[in-house]
């Protein structure tokens, strides 16, 4: 009987041991559950992470490509503006140097005429001379009565190279 008491005591031991482990082993489970839970919960938060991550990145790389075209874009408008630019500078260039020969002709017929006009009133002053000694030349051969007399002026008897003839001819060449 000690037998079967020593066995008995074994089996109660062994069977509380049994319990302990039990116990132990279900403490260990709600654990281990527990930090199952917990790490589903942090890898569905690291999956929703990642997949806005994924979300933002595409975002992103949907806006340097737009960027990138917008950035190209400016550049042609760039380009073209600085054509454009040069087209008008070169424009004015032309402009510029067309209105300087302008007035470099300008100037030059301007020094022609004056020298033109000073040749015309030195014919005018020689003409004027020749008037004057001519007139007084008329003035001694005509009497005086018919020469203030206005009929004078329209005489079919009078020269054509009058005075005012004269210089009238010399103002029109």
């Amino acid at each position: 009987m000690v037998r079967v008491f020593d066995r008995f005591a074994n089996l109660v031991a062994s069977r509380d041991t049994a319990l302990d482990d039990i116990s132990a082993l279900q403490g260990a489970l709600r654990t281990a559950r527990k930090e199952q839970h917990r790490l589903q919960t942090e890898m569905m938060q690291t999956e929703r992470d990642a997949h806005d991550a994924l979300n933002t990145a595409e975002a992103a790389a949907g806006q340097i490509k737009e960027a990138r075209k917008e950035i190209q874009e400016l550049r042609r408008e760039q380009k073209a503006q600085e054509r454009r630019r040069d087209l008008q500078a070169s424009e004015k260039a032309k402009e510029t140097e067309t209105l300087y020969e302008t007035i470099r002709a300008h100037k030059a017929k301007e020094i022609k005429q004056a020298a033109r006009i000073r040749e015309l009133k030195q014919q005018l002053a020689a003409a004027e001379e020749v008037a004057s000694a001519n007139h007084n030349i008329s003035a001694f051969v005509t009497p005086r009565a018919s020469r203030a007399a206005p009929h004078y002026a329209r005489s079919p008897r009078r020269p054509e190279s009058t005075v005012r003839h004269r210089t009238l001819v010399l103002v029109l060449n």
